[in-house]
This record gives C-alpha cells, structure tokens and sequence, in this order.
C-alpha cells in the first residue's frame, strides 16, 4: 500500500470543522431527557479529585469506593488523568474526533463528503453527544499505529499504541494487534514500552494500585446481560433487567481469549492490519455485560476506514450497521417506547452481530489474498490431526 498523501482540504473544510465542533458542544450541554447516563458527568467529578488530590490519593480513594458506582470512583488508566488535569474536558473528545477526520482526509481519494458522511453518523452522535465517551481517542490511537507502520513509521506508531494502553481499558481488546507488529517490528515494539512505561514510571511505587484501579475495578462492574447494547449474550436475554451469571460472564471471557488468539495466529505473519483491528473491535461484543451499544463505535470506525482508505467495498454494510444501530437505540430511548420493543431490537442487532461475527471467522473480511487464510474449521482439522498422529505415534498398534 502507498504511504498517505498530504491533505488536500480547503476552507470550506475548516468551515465544516468549526460549524460540526460549535454543534456538538451545543448539544453536549442541551440534551437529555434518556434513560442513559452520561459519562462526562463522571469525567467532571474525576478531574476535581486529580486537580484537589493528585493522582495517586485519588487512585486510592477509587479502590476504596469502587463497590459504590454512585460516588464515581475513578476506573480510568494514568493518560486520560493527566489529560484532565491539563486539558479542559470539552476540549478532549472533539480534539480526538477531529484528529480522526484528519486522518481520513490525509489520504487523498477520500472526499469531503466522506468525512460529512463519518461525522453524521448516529453511532459518533450516540458515543460523543449522548454519553459523552472519549472512545476516539483509543480508536485514533490504534487505526494511526498501523496506518504509521505501513508509512514505514515504526516509532511514532509503537509511541502511539504505548500511549493507547494507559488511555483506557478497552486499549487492550487491541493487544494482539499491537503484539502482532511489535513482533514484525523492533523499533515498534521498544518504542510502545518506552511510551508505557513513561506513563507509569512517576507511579512506580503505587504500580499494583494503579493497574487494579485502571484496569480490574470496572470488569463485572455491569449486571445484566445485554448492558442495551448487541452484544451475543443479549440473544439469551428474556428481559432488559435480566442479570448474568458467573458462568456466562467467563464463558465470555473465554471466548474473547480464543478470539484473540484466533485472529492473532490469522495476521501474525502479515495481512491488513486494520481488518485485524476491524476483527478485534467485533470480537469485544462476545464480552457479557461489558459491551454496551456504545461500542459499535469501534467497529464503525474501522469498518468505515476499511471502505474509504483501502477501499475495501465490502466493508460498506457493516459500517452502515454499527454507524446507524446506535442512533436507532437512541430514539427507542428518547421515546421511551416498551422496554419489549427495545429488547426485540437489541436481539435483532445481536443476530445480525452473530452473522458479521460468522462473516469475519470465516475469513470473508479478513483482507488477505487466500481469502482468510486460518478458519477455526481449518484450525480444528489440524490440531485434531498433530493429536492423532501422536496418538498412533505412541501407540502403533492401536
């Protein structure tokens, strides 16, 4: 693949930039009235406790709280702390979304219209406006990593996937990718450790602290086995209230793990490495309770840099689905139509989820020139073959 071009926008561009910006922050402090919390609420009272407390007390005070949702005590990794501290918080989610629309402009095929397309969708309305969520950051982090690598810029990009780790902790449905490249790359992989440890290293003392906070407080945080979102699990939902099991939350935990090593042992040796990461972002919905509807950002924004940056035209129905989905959740919310409505909804999407997942396994959209390379039916074939021929190995005569 060729190394991105230079932006080709012009003033109407920066016009458009500035008009969706002022919008955003409008609507940021105007809408309400859903039944779904908003995050930013929480990031408020986080960036009074780091400016009053500092990082670590306020870490501590977090790991006493933290079976008490309602105090919101901090579960965020170091980086977006410091960011803050120092930053005013509108400031933050917008910088990041804008750094993703100048991204896509940075390649040259891709249109204004493209980027009116991306900014419209419901899903960035439903991520940024609604529940006030920075999950741009980690997605700007992870998509300019690999696009920095294929420009041949192992540094930067392993800097970037460093800093992507201690910015939230959904970065880490991302580390096979990482590790994937680190092993591809050296520089990459010594310049991602620099970049976390440098996160870390004024905290080295409160290490244990910090990562239980950051990383372990908020898992089997949420209760109920569709958290409104499409999950797969929402399939066995009989109602919206319905809560999880400890069998269910860690057969999903299973699943994301074999997921992830699937995929890793599909792209070690090479492939698109935005589908790895477009694979990745689906294999997050087998998490049980975790994946919310918000999520479907992640695999929008791959599946929409797959089909605008690379081209890849069969990406253009899944990132219609997860780009409208949440915007569809958002009105059942705003109306506040029959919680049976919105159940059937949710199965819908998990079916239609369950299909993409199927479609991605497969290896139907996995960028490589065998068409897929590893299946797990190809995958099974063998490793029950190597057993076999052990067996017989061991025992010839039966």
């Amino acid at each position: 693949m060729k190394a991105p071009g230079f932006w080709t926008g012009n003033r109407s561009t920066l016009v458009l930039f500035v008009l969706v910006a002022g919008i955003i922050v409008y609507l940021t402090q105007t809408v309400s009235g859903t039944r779904i919390e908003n995050d930013a609420t929480w990031f408020t009272v986080w960036q009074h406790q780091v400016t009053h407390l500092g990082l670590i007390r306020a870490y501590a005070r977090a790991n006493l709280i933290a079976v008490y949702p309602r105090l919101r005590p901090i579960n965020y990794p170091p980086l977006y702390l410091y960011l803050l501290k120092y930053v005013p918080l509108p400031a933050i989610p917008l910088g990041f979304l804008l750094s993703m629309v100048i991204l896509l402009l940075f390649y040259r095929k891709v249109k204004l219209f493209d980027v009116v397309v991306f900014l419209a969708m419901p899903i960035t309305f439903f991520d940024l406006v609604i529940v006030g969520q920075i999950d741009y950051l980690l997605i700007f982090m992870v998509i300019a990593s690999v696009l920095l690598v294929e420009a041949d810029r192992p540094i930067p990009a392993g800097i970037l996937a460093g800093l992507a780790l201690t910015l939230k902790e959904e970065a880490v449905v991302f580390l096979p990718v990482f590790a994937a490249l680190a092993l591809r790359e050296r520089r990459y992989a010594y310049s991602l450790l620099a970049a976390f440890t440098a996160v870390l290293a004024p905290l080295a003392g409160n290490l244990t602290l910090i990562l239980k906070v950051s990383y372990l407080n908020n898992v089997g945080l949420y209760q109920y086995l569709t958290m409104n979102g499409p999950n797969l699990w929402s399939l066995f939902a009989a109602s919206l209230a319905q809560r999880d099991t400890v069998y269910i939350r860690y057969a999903g935990y299973l699943l994301s793990a074999l997921w992830a090593v699937f995929m890793f042992r599909r792209y070690r040796t090479g492939g698109d490495w935005l589908a790895f990461g477009y694979a990745m972002a689906v294999g997050f919905l087998f998490w049980p309770t975790q994946s919310q509807m918000r999520y479907e950002v992640y695999p929008f924004a791959f599946a929409f840099y797959l089909w605008k940056v690379r081209g890849r035209r069969e990406f253009i129905l899944p990132a219609y689905f997860f780009g409208i989905t949440g915007g569809l959740y958002l009105a059942l919310e705003i109306f506040r139509v029959n919680p049976l409505v919105e159940l059937a909804f949710l199965k819908a999407c998990a079916l239609v989820t369950a299909g993409i997942v199927y479609r991605v396994a497969r290896g139907r959209l996995s960028g490589l020139p065998d068409g897929g390379g590893e299946t797990p039916g190809r995958l099974l074939s063998r490793v029950t073959a190597r057993v076999t021929r052990r067996d017989w190995a061991q025992n010839p005569d039966g």
